[in-house]
């Protein structure tokens, strides 16, 4: 018998185990770094899905969902209380925030705070409810548990992955049906990402239809990758902004030089022109980024491509 709640005990530790795995990965290894993050207000997310951002609906959703085995587990092996439930939540969620702050890794959303915890109390209710000897006998009540640890880990591995899959597939589509002036097709699939531009209150945001929509105003220099493509030896058009004062919103097309070390820009930042050209001699890698300068205030949408000029 008790070799059996041993074994029962170590399968439910090595699920524990494999959700905080998962937990570790979609909060900080699977992240890129940026050139710059920032600290977002409180309730911004909410703001965002009052404007119809459903995609800010879904992370509120996700972040409430991805707390909820941690609560789980902290009633199951560390305390049953909902002040230690809390506590424990918190704390977690603000050392993962801190930690995509400091490594850059994402920004710090006091939202994330609030959503994480209310995850982990709905993980302590659950495992209350599971617990209730009088309505499921104690085999039942592991095989429950079991299978909520499974489908949890299985939700919180796949879901992120399938999600991403979903945008780049969509984004593919909307790459397609995009063409130069000359009718030339569309070489630049975006990456589909929204936030913000750096440290300014400049919000990158996506319609379904692929256009890129930039808002806000902005107090420095900063940028939001968007994109990048190798392109082979030839000459390219690009466009995608126009009628934008010089200095204030741009999107800019840029290399990375190896031999110098340093990023240089292709062609001119497309807004205050509305077109250019450029030529490459060799296989090249462009990176896409929106910017923005200090003292630019605007709320515009831009649809950007790269086409073959010839």
């Amino acid at each position: 018998m008790k070799e059996s709640i041993k074994k029962k005990e170590l399968i439910l530790l090595g699920f524990f185990g494999l959700y905080f795995a998962a937990l570790l990965w979609l909060t900080l290894l699977s992240r890129e770094r940026a050139t710059s993050t920032s600290v977002l207000p409180p309730f911004w997310s909410y703001v965002e899905i009052f404007k119809g951002n459903l995609r800010s609906l879904y992370y509120v959703v996700a972040n409430v969902l991805l707390f909820v085995p941690f609560g789980f587990f902290v009633a199951k092996y560390l305390g049953k209380s909902i002040k230690r439930v809390l506590i424990f939540g918190l704390f977690t969620s603000a050392l993962i925030e801190f930690i995509q702050l400091g490594l850059k890794l994402g920004s710090f959303e006091v939202d994330d705070l609030v959503h994480n915890t209310l995850g982990a109390v709905i993980g302590l209710g659950l495992f209350h409810f599971l617990s209730r000897k009088k309505i499921f006998c104690q085999s039942v009540l592991t095989a429950l548990k079991t299978i909520v640890l499974i489908v949890s880990c299985l939700v919180f591995c796949l879901l992120p992955i399938g999600f991403k899959c979903m945008n780049s597939a969509h984004m593919q589509k909307c790459a397609e049906k995009k063409f130069s002036p000359a009718g030339k097709q569309n070489l630049l699939v975006l990456n589909g990402e929204w936030g913000f531009v750096g440290n300014s209150r400049v919000f990158v945001y996506y319609s379904l239809d692929g256009n890129v929509h930039i808002t806000g105003s902005s107090d420095i220099r900063a940028w939001k990758k968007i994109g990048e493509i190798e392109l082979e030896p030839g000459e390219y058009y690009v466009s995608g902004l126009s009628g934008v004062e010089s200095q204030s919103f741009t999107l800019e097309f840029e290399v990375y030089d190896v031999e110098q070390q340093n990023f240089y820009d292709v062609t001119s930042e497309i807004g205050a022109v509305s077109e250019d050209t450029f030529v490459l001699e060799k296989r090249t890698k462009i990176n896409v980024y929106v910017g923005v300068y200090p003292n630019s205030t605007n709320s515009v949408t831009a649809s950007p491509i790269i086409c073959e000029a010839r």
